[in-house]
């Protein structure tokens, strides 16, 4: 599981509780189903700072999407306030507490971190009207905001909604955007990756070697 893929003799998952705790944050809650005992182990075995750090553990008898646990973690560990959910296959290097005060300073229901990605087209694009050429341009680049997979979420909002056994983190967004909740954007400047591909599981071992 991408969690427990080592970046430099390291589980991702390790290196975010970490870089979390060095932040100020100490309550972790680690939601777990395929392969969840490896995971487990690897936290347990890698993980070494002090008694200050309270880890929790939900194990998911059912897969229940991106974001289906965190009602089970909401519900099961009277958790209340604000909570930041971050999928555990990301590495980046900013700074969790900045996150957090952003949220806080803009009073905001929801926040959702999004990453700026641009991305070019080595070709000419045509626009095209009625069948007619009416323009053309050479080398365009797109940008977009892409979601990073870090959240905070008002707990308050999550424990008056119903939802079913099984929900992704997109569709949770939908409902929030449909009930007119306040989501507020974090922009990400720092590096920050997905450990999806080889070539970025590659990449984050460079990155991780240059800042230790």
């Amino acid at each position: 599981p991408k969690p427990a893929v080592q970046i430099n003799g390291i589980p991702m998952i390790n290196k975010l509780i970490q870089n979390l705790y060095k932040d100020n944050f100490k309550d972790f809650f680690i939601s777990l189903f395929y392969k969840g005992n490896l995971i487990k182990n690897a936290v347990k075995k890698n993980f070494k700072i002090n008694n200050s750090v309270n880890i929790n553990y939900y194990s998911e008898k059912k897969p229940l999407g991106t974001a289906g646990s965190i009602f089970k973690i909401i519900s099961q560990f009277n958790l209340s306030g604000p909570i930041m959910v971050i999928n555990s296959d990301i590495m980046t290097n900013i700074n969790f507490q900045d996150v957090y005060d952003y949220y806080k300073k803009n009073k905001s229901d929801h926040m959702v971190c999004v990453k700026e990605i641009k991305t070019s087209i080595p070709y000419g694009v045509c626009k095209i009207k009625n069948k007619r050429l009416i323009k053309i341009e050479e080398k365009v680049e797109l940008t977009n905001y892409i979601n990073a997979g870090i959240y905070i979420l008002n707990s308050s909002k999550l424990k008056k909604m119903k939802v079913s056994s099984k929900i992704d983190m997109d569709e949770l967004l939908k409902r929030f955007i449909l009930k007119k909740n306040k989501i507020i954007t974090f922009p990400i400047n720092e590096f920050w990756t997905d450990l999806g591909t080889p070539s970025n599981i590659n990449r984050a071992k460079i990155i991780d070697a240059l800042t230790i």
